[in-house]
């Protein structure tokens, strides 16, 4: 568990508004269509950056490992973003996948269901997981 009065919390918790908000990029791409999805790529790749900008500052003995998983994410949003295959029906957008929609048994409406792709996501989703340690977000 984060100390709140370590001097990195502040930096910790920021950090884990750029992972949370990555993550939750790869949810919404999945239904989108190819034109939205380039705007959402486009945000995603801009966010990365603004990762290793925020991590070189505040992180600096994980900077570089920070930026290179962080960059790898950003390979793996190149790699998304030229797929413009058809889909079926209710798939993902990107893949063709079977999407699954997961009860989080969180209350609020807003947030109980999530619909999630198995697929093209997870390589990213890995990813950032993994930046989870350098970042000290896993102490959250």
């Amino acid at each position: 568990m984060l100390d709140i009065n370590n001097p990195n919390s502040e930096f910790i918790f920021k950090a884990c508004g750029f992972l949370d908000r990555l993550k939750d990029f790869t949810r919404l791409y999945i239904l989108q269509s190819f034109e939205e999805r380039q705007v959402t790529f486009e945000k995603m790749t801009s966010e990365c950056d603004q990762l290793i900008l925020f991590s070189n500052k505040n992180f600096k003995s994980q900077s570089n490992e920070i930026e290179k998983l962080t960059n790898k994410v950003k390979l793996e949003i190149q790699k998304l973003k030229s797929n413009n295959n058809k889909t079926d029906g209710d798939n993902c957008t990107v893949c063709n996948a079977e999407l699954k929609t997961i009860d989080t048994l969180i209350k609020d409406k807003d947030f109980r269901y999530i619909t999630i792709c198995g697929n093209c996501p997870n390589e990213i989703i890995n990813l950032l997981n993994k930046l989870e340690g350098p970042t000290g977000v896993m102490w959250i």
